[in-house]
């Protein structure tokens, strides 16, 4: 009898991305893993709907690329 799959939501994955991306425990650099992947299955379940920073800059600038800011971001 073959394996039955296993599947899981794209909205418990998006939710819990989002978390982990504005955690101040995670560094940067796994926040930018953590983006790639939501990223990468939003885009395949053609369910991506862009995002949003959730740290802006003074005058509601965007952050600069690649700063811990930048990575904090909330996808919808």
């Amino acid at each position: 009898m073959p394996k039955q799959k296993k599947t899981i939501s794209v909205q418990f994955i998006k939710e819990y991305a989002n978390a982990q991306l504005n955690n101040p425990n995670n560094t940067t650099e796994e926040k930018m893993g953590i983006m790639t992947m939501i990223e990468k299955i939003l885009h395949q379940a053609n369910a991506y709907n862009g995002y949003m920073y959730t740290k802006l800059d003074l005058g509601n600038q965007p952050p600069k690329l690649g700063t811990d800011d930048w990575a904090c971001r909330k996808y919808f």
